[in-house]
């Protein structure tokens, strides 16, 4: 089954200290795809960042494909 998570916040402060470790375990358990949205404008271009690091696997509100 493929899973895909269709709204987390990623970019979220308390995520800082172990984004990387915590996006690794959600491809490692299965979610395949992920739509991460910014609670402010900074926070949203947090998460355009976050999704330009990963291209095949995260989108954002204003990159999706």
């Amino acid at each position: 089954m493929k899973l895909f998570d269709s709204h987390c916040h990623l970019d979220d402060e308390k995520f800082n200290v172990d984004r990387e470790i915590l996006i690794d375990s959600l491809f490692k358990e299965g979610i395949e795809k992920l739509i991460t949205a910014g609670y402010s404008l900074e926070g949203s271009k947090k998460a355009i960042e976050i999704a330009n690091n990963y291209p095949r696997n995260i989108c954002n509100l204003w990159n999706i494909t």
